[in-house]
């Protein structure tokens, strides 16, 4: 072990510090609320998010089935590796969707509509039980226009959960992004006229 300066210094900012919390800790001293730990329930959320008519997460069925294709996502990138164009992943993904008994449809066409006239379509990668956009990349790096890609998708498709993978990393942890929508922003977008 290394003994010098260097050491001897971090050993006092270590005793500083500890010395510190425990005079915060010590029995009958109050401690400053916003030193302390907070559990979950003393959180404080902003005003904007308290609104009764937006729902925070997804229900916890939407969850597990977004847990589903996560593990399939890991397995087919397990096998393949990255370095392979999308449409691969694609009906890699869609063999071990099936292979597991999840409902699901590829290439969803979801119309596109502006000022209540029909202007087009998108296409889904993946749409998973009716209720899961999983839109699928093999780039170098996901950009904010691929997060904004997945958030029109899923307004279009009235959803409220998206997946966002990657499949071109080492680690497949790295490109999964998980977006999801609230209640509020499920409205189509809005017009400038009334």
């Amino acid at each position: 072990m290394r003994h010098g300066r260097h050491d001897a210094t971090n050993a006092t900012k270590r005793f500083h510090w500890l010395s510190s919390w425990r005079r915060l800790r010590a029995p009958g001293r109050e401690v400053n609320p916003q030193l302390r730990h907070r559990t979950a329930d003393e959180l404080v959320v902003p005003t904007a998010w308290k609104s009764p008519n937006i729902e925070i997460e997804p229900d916890p069925e939407l969850d597990r089935l977004a847990t589903v294709v996560l593990d399939a996502a890991f397995a087919v990138h397990c096998s393949l590796g990255p370095g392979f164009v999308e449409s691969v992943y694609e009906e890699s993904l869609a063999i071990e969707l099936r292979r597991l008994g999840i409902p699901f449809r590829r290439q969803v066409s979801i119309p596109l509509t502006y000022r209540g006239l029909a202007v087009g379509e998108c296409r889904l990668d993946l749409l998973v039980g009716e209720r899961l956009v999983v839109e699928l990349k093999a780039v170098e790096a996901l950009a904010p226009v691929h997060f904004a890609q997945v958030i029109s998708y899923l307004r279009a498709s009235r959803c409220r959960l998206g997946l966002l993978i990657n499949f071109n990393v080492d680690r497949l942890r790295r490109g999964v992004r998980r977006v999801l929508l609230a209640d509020k922003t499920l409205a189509p977008w809005p017009s400038t006229r009334p």
